[in-house]
């Protein structure tokens, strides 16, 4: 592999996994980074990774990463790194959706963000958007509807779920009850999340705690 100073490269970090790294000097098999967090310098002989040139979206905001021009796994992560500094917790890789968890409370949920995902004809990176996909395909298919749900423990599984559900009851036809004191779609839908929490219980390897896989099957409709 060539070297150019002046390029480019995603370059290995214990802490951050990977940086955007500028080629500043290669002498001696001695390839010299300037980072973000400093100067990094790598023997190409010990280098246990190939190491990959950064696209020319390294500074953009993408909704989307396969829109970039190289996709690598320093590239995901720097991408995905960005939008959750802003605040944007959730980004698409193709037609999966990917999110991390704030821990905390993001005003992103609200009836006029369920509105904006039921009514917009651009698909756009939310939980509500993904569970307006699905509703929207029941609809117009009229086949039952997955989305499968999954990650690591504290990745925010159950959270998710619940918005999943939330949005469903919310644009169900019989979200209201029919007659007063029986509950509607919207309370049926949202007391089956003790049941979902309850299945799928399973140890990792990498530790001890549990990761679930949520399956959130659409019939009701």
């Amino acid at each position: 592999m060539s070297y150019v100073i002046g390029e480019h490269f995603w370059v290995p970090d214990d802490e951050h996994a990977w940086l955007y790294g500028t080629l500043t000097d290669f002498k001696n098999s001695v390839l010299e980074f300037s980072t973000p967090k400093g100067t990094k310098k790598y023997r190409v002989n010990d280098l246990k990774v190939k190491l990959e040139h950064c696209g020319s979206h390294v500074n953009d905001s993408v909704e989307n990463l396969v829109d970039l021009d190289e996709l690598s796994e320093g590239a995901i992560l720097h991408h995905i790194r960005n939008r959750f500094h802003k605040k944007l917790i959730y980004t698409h890789v193709g037609s999966i959706l990917v999110a991390v968890n704030p821990f905390e409370n993001l005003p992103i949920y609200s009836e006029r963000e369920i509105r904006r995902a039921s009514e917009s004809t651009q698909i756009y990176p939310h939980v509500f958007v993904t569970a307006a996909t699905a509703y929207q395909q029941l609809r117009t298919n009229e086949k039952n509807q997955s989305v499968l749900i999954s990650g690591e423990s504290g990745a925010g599984k159950t959270e998710t779920t619940k918005k999943v559900l939330t949005y469903l009851a919310n644009v169900a036809p019989d979200s209201k009850p029919k007659v007063a004191g029986e509950p509607g779609m919207e309370s049926k839908i949202l007391q089956s999340n003790p049941l979902l929490e309850a299945l799928g219980n399973a140890k990792t390897l990498r530790n001890s705690k549990f990761v679930w896989i949520w399956f959130c099957v659409m019939q009701m409709f």
